[in-house]
């Protein structure tokens, strides 16, 4: 016989938390002011770790290594997503899985646009020096 715990169930666990959360608001709010930011440094590092086999500590070595510089453009990144600075991107070789360098949004998606293809990229920039 399979025997289900109700309070471990997550609608029920929703539930209780919305309980609490209107029992006592002000102390839910500082557990999550409290919690949040260790919640994103564990995220953050758990998918580096899961994608490109890194840790937060190494991405940050090679960030400080460039100087927050994108390895292309030499510029820092600009966009801004929900109110931050969006990071770098780990440029790899999707083949090897061997980690490049950190590139800025638009850098990167240029690369992926040309499909990571060095022949394609020194045509397209011959192009654009025929054109100029």
């Amino acid at each position: 016989m399979i025997r289900i715990n109700l309070d471990k169930t997550p609608l029920l666990k929703r539930a209780a938390q919305r309980a609490a959360y209107a029992a006592n608001p002000v102390l839910q709010k500082e557990r999550t002011r409290r919690w949040l930011p260790r919640a994103e440094t564990r995220v953050r590092d758990g998918r580096l770790r899961r994608v490109f086999g890194i840790s937060a500590e190494e991405y940050d070595r090679m960030h400080a290594a460039q100087n927050g510089l994108c390895a292309i453009c030499g510029n820092p990144e600009t966009l801004i997503v929900r109110g931050k600075l969006r990071r770098l991107a780990v440029d790899h070789d999707h083949g090897t899985r061997k980690i490049r360098r950190l590139l800025c949004l638009g850098c990167n998606t240029g690369l992926g646009k040309f499909r990571h293809d060095p022949a394609l990229l020194r045509t397209a920039a011959a192009y654009i020096e025929q054109e100029s």
